[in-house]
């Protein structure tokens, strides 16, 4: 059984700056690697941004790990309208929430954080991608820089598996062993 690994939007710019290869790091034989719909969505908004000629090394890295590595996509079941950004999957694509990801969507706090929020460039709402990647850790290790006050940070709280990507982790470990002793 493989250990599985939720990557936030922001670790991919860290894992990228470091030259991570997560083939070699993350071996298939140990580690399942996810991605969450929502930041699937915001690295798609990485290539729309003016700025993409800027980040086409950063697209490129981001791209070849998910084929490289099969990094498959998490999407909760849930029925939309047609025109609207898809954050959910339909039949066969989409899994339904377990009573503590619904839990944890259904904490005030949480909902303080995601509902009637503006919308951001990648067309989702601010702390929208974040509480996907939150609520994963309930399930799975979790890779993000983000220490700011919001969904991940609460969810650490709650017994969520966490790793804060930082220069001073990988100092004193690699990524493996800073994911195993999550």
């Amino acid at each position: 059984m493989t250990i599985s690994v939720t990557i936030d939007s922001n670790a991919w710019n860290f894992l990228f700056d470091h030259q991570i290869d997560l083939y070699k790091e993350l071996p298939p034989q140990e580690f399942s690697l996810f991605i969450t719909r929502e930041v699937e969505i915001e690295i798609g908004a990485i290539e729309d941004a003016k700025d993409a000629s800027d980040k086409q090394l950063l697209i490129r890295y981001i791209k070849n790990t998910i084929a490289s590595r099969n990094v498959r996509k998490k999407a909760i079941f849930c029925f939309a309208e047609a025109n609207s950004l898809k954050t959910g999957a339909g039949f066969g694509h989409g899994t339904f929430q377990s009573d503590d990801e619904r839990e944890f969507y259904g904490l005030e706090e949480t909902k303080k954080q995601i509902v009637n929020k503006p919308k951001k460039g990648s067309g989702l709402t601010a702390n929208l991608a974040d509480a996907s990647v939150a609520v994963s850790s309930l399930n799975s290790v979790v890779l993000t820089c983000d220490r700011k006050k919001g969904p991940i940070k609460n969810v650490t709280d709650l017994g969520g598996k966490v790793v804060f990507l930082s220069d001073n982790l990988l100092e004193t470990q690699p990524l493996k062993q800073a994911i195993l002793s999550c």
